[in-house]
């Protein structure tokens, strides 16, 4: 274990080197151990989100929501009133549809967007077909004006085609490829 020149120059050495090595070895173990025992910070425990729903501001809820299920299959699944801590009141309107709860909310003096595609802030909400060209015809016979045809992103490899609701938000149809 220690070489042999070690031994020649400091005769006795080996006695007391391999205790030493020995406590600094059993110390970091221990130390180790210890570290290992302890829980782990709070700051270091990042919490889980998980998207529950989106809110539409709208003028008209009733109006907006029942575009969502005629045009877009959504479901209603709650009507309600909110009373903020002002007193105004909201109307809501809760739709679903896979993986997705939307509030079609009416706030008093709510009016539509005038956004284009390229602004800041929440540009669009996109939802994700099996066919972007079929839904497409399908939501054009309907009445639907889209902003675009639907077009290819290669790469990544995706197919897209911008709408509008009745309101002017801007929507999008998304396919993989």
């Amino acid at each position: 274990m220690i070489p042999v020149r070690v031994r020649q120059q400091y005769p006795g050495v080996q006695f007391t080197l391999i205790p030493l090595l020995t406590a600094i070895l059993l110390a970091a173990v221990q130390q180790n151990f210890v570290q290992a025992q302890r829980p782990a910070p709070e700051a270091a425990i990042v919490p889980r989100f998980q998207l529950h729903h989106v809110t539409r501001s709208v003028n008209d809820a009733e109006r907006v929501s029942q575009w969502y299920v005629d045009t877009l299959g959504f479901t209603i699944s709650d009507r309600f009133t909110l009373t903020r801590p002002n007193g105004s009141q909201v109307q809501v309107v809760r739709i679903e549809t896979l993986g997705l709860q939307m509030n079609i909310s009416e706030f008093d003096g709510s009016v539509a967007p005038d956004r284009t595609v390229d602004e800041q802030g929440w540009r669009h909400l996109a939802f994700q077909v099996d066919n972007v060209d079929q839904t497409y015809q399908h939501l054009q016979a309907s009445g639907v004006q889209f902003l675009t045809e639907p077009f290819t992103y290669d790469p990544p490899g995706y197919r897209i085609a911008f709408f509008r609701d009745p309101e002017g938000n801007i929507l999008e149809l998304y396919q993989d490829l």
